[in-house]
């Protein structure tokens, strides 16, 4: 874990509530698609194809999912990405839209009602036009290894997780129950994420959130504490307090740990500190102790001052042993344009 602002050790350790996104984060973010599903006259090829011009240039791991399966897509025109929603275009003199139901329902005015539903648990992903829904491509994405061991980890701490993503409700909810996240929230806008993390933080909850993507990018900021993914997008590591370098959520886990063991180490040693002070130095000033007592006193309250903090070290060891394999410690401090889901 890299911290990259000074607060974030100290802030993290004080967190009751963890905010989870969900692609790349909570999952790996390697979707594949697993089916298309055409709705009017168009072919599988061609609303692949239609869908994957229209999600040219998209960083979204949707959008790479779509695309790498397409062959030859047409050019298209006037492309313009609305975050948390989707893309439109032209092709051919007809404008496109693909992202959710209702961004991609709102151009033709059909009713939302009447789309068919996405096998549970995949992602869906919804293509039309002026008119009607031509198109439902279903994407898969796995869960990390990890996940749900750390999320138990950090209700075990005390800490209340939840999970906000712009993805499919439907999907979110069944992510949320695997993990065992009572309060998962999907089809949320950029807004929607800022408005839920400010609304814990109007209750007096200090929170951390955890993210990948560009829709991320507002909540990592207004968060008390944030981390992103080293996977994610530039501008998401950039508005973060601590990045997750290896991309192992365990290490997560490891850093709350270590930064609550980091305050309580540094407390018991002020503490310790204070109090030597307030009795040594009155006893000094009223002559009875001789000054080679008092450096001996002093020189052995620094040191066990010393052997109290290099407990650390040793709690530092014991977390990096099962992620040896990526190389980095639970703490090592240092000095798209698409956003459907997370």
């Amino acid at each position: 874990m890299i911290t990259t602002r000074g607060h974030a050790l100290e802030t993290l350790a004080g967190i009751d509530t963890l905010v989870f996104d969900k692609t790349g984060t909570l999952t790996e973010g390697q979707l594949s698609l697993s089916q298309v599903h055409p709705l009017g006259d168009l072919s599988v090829q061609r609303a692949l194809a239609l869908a994957a011009a229209l999600e040219r240039g998209s960083e979204h791991p949707l959008a790479r999912a779509i695309s790498a399966q397409a062959e030859a897509p047409p050019p298209v025109e006037r492309l313009q990405a609305t975050p948390g929603c989707g893309v439109s275009g032209e092709i051919d003199g007809v404008t496109y839209r693909v992202g959710t139901l209702a961004f991609v329902c709102e151009l033709s005015g059909v009713d939302t009602a009447e789309a068919p539903v996405a096998t549970p648990g995949t992602s869906p992903i919804y293509l039309g036009s002026a008119e009607g829904l031509l198109a439902l491509l279903e994407l898969s994405d796995r869960l990390r290894t990890d996940a749900r061991a750390t999320v138990a980890g950090l209700q075990a701490l005390g800490i209340e997780v939840r999970l906000f993503s712009g993805d499919d409700p439907a999907a979110v909810t069944r992510v949320g129950e695997q993990l065992g996240i009572a309060q998962a929230r999907g089809a949320l806008l950029p807004a929607d994420k800022l408005a839920g993390l400010r609304e814990l933080q109007d209750q007096g909850h200090t929170v951390a959130m955890v993210g990948d993507g560009v829709n991320d990018a507002p909540v990592l900021s207004q968060a008390h504490v944030s981390i992103a993914m080293a996977s994610g997008v530039e501008l998401a590591r950039n508005s973060a307090d601590m990045i997750l370098q290896s991309n192992r959520l365990g290490h997560l886990l490891d850093a709350v740990k270590q930064s609550r063991a980091t305050l309580r180490i540094v407390r018991q040693n002020i503490g310790w500190a204070l109090g030597y002070n307030l009795v040594a130095l009155p006893v000094a000033a009223a002559g009875l102790l001789t000054p080679w007592l008092a450096a001996l006193g002093m020189s052995l309250s620094s040191l066990l001052v010393v052997l109290n903090a290099l407990r650390l070290l040793r709690g530092e060891k014991k977390a990096s042993v099962p992620h040896r394999e990526a190389g980095v410690s639970p703490l090592s401090p240092v000095a798209d344009n698409d956003s459907r889901s997370g």
